[in-house]
């Protein structure tokens, strides 16, 4: 609970700056338009989000506990549909409290390093992003023992959530290494266990 206390003041001071800001972007927006002009939807939505810090105190609560979420879980748990609750957390990317990992349906979020640094947890902000990727080779290669000793860039990307080129790069990583090497080439590529 003292977390969420500590997140709302970081909150409400980054909230004020926000808002400010909007409301500076607001009356540009206005007076580029015509005075029977409305808002768009999306700024309409923004603006809402910005003054509901209980609403991002349960994000960031949620984020906190999980340590990863995406926003399908988010969405659950706030009761909102996914385009709104996807500006909410949208929002708290912009603020700083959240940062965003992946992209597309893998997209997850975690703390950000300045809730980390606020509450004297650093090494936990560096857990959470850094294990992952040390992680990477060993993952590969018991997915390669799994597989016969034989694996694709297709298998790394649905493995590791990643794209294309950054299959490939893990996969030469490894080939560098001395771990793997390259069994087929061209269409159907594919990389062999070296015993």
């Amino acid at each position: 609970m003292v977390f969420c206390f500590k997140a709302i003041i970081l909150l409400s001071c980054i909230t004020q700056g926000i808002k400010q800001r909007e409301q500076q972007q607001n009356c540009e927006y206005n007076e580029s338009l015509n005075s029977n002009s409305v808002l768009t939807r999306q700024t309409e939505l923004k603006i809402n989000l910005t003054r509901q810090p209980e609403l991002n105190c349960i994000i960031i609560e949620l984020i906190r506990n999980e340590r990863r979420v995406n926003v399908d879980r988010l969405s659950d748990v706030v009761h909102l549909n996914k385009i709104r609750t996807n500006a909410a957390i949208e929002n708290l990317v912009e603020a700083g409290l959240v940062e965003a990992i992946g992209n597309g349906a893998n997209r997850s979020y975690i703390l950000s390093s300045k809730v980390y640094k606020q509450n004297n947890e650093s090494a936990k902000y560096v857990r959470q992003t850094d294990i992952d990727a040390v992680r990477y080779p060993e993952l590969i290669i018991k997915l390669a023992k799994q597989q016969d000793g034989i694996i694709t860039k297709e298998d790394v990307m649905n493995l590791l959530k990643i794209t294309s080129d950054q299959a490939y790069s893990q996969i030469k990583k490894l080939i560098a290494e001395d771990k793997l090497v390259q069994n087929q080439k061209g269409k159907y590529a594919n990389y062999k266990l070296k015993n």
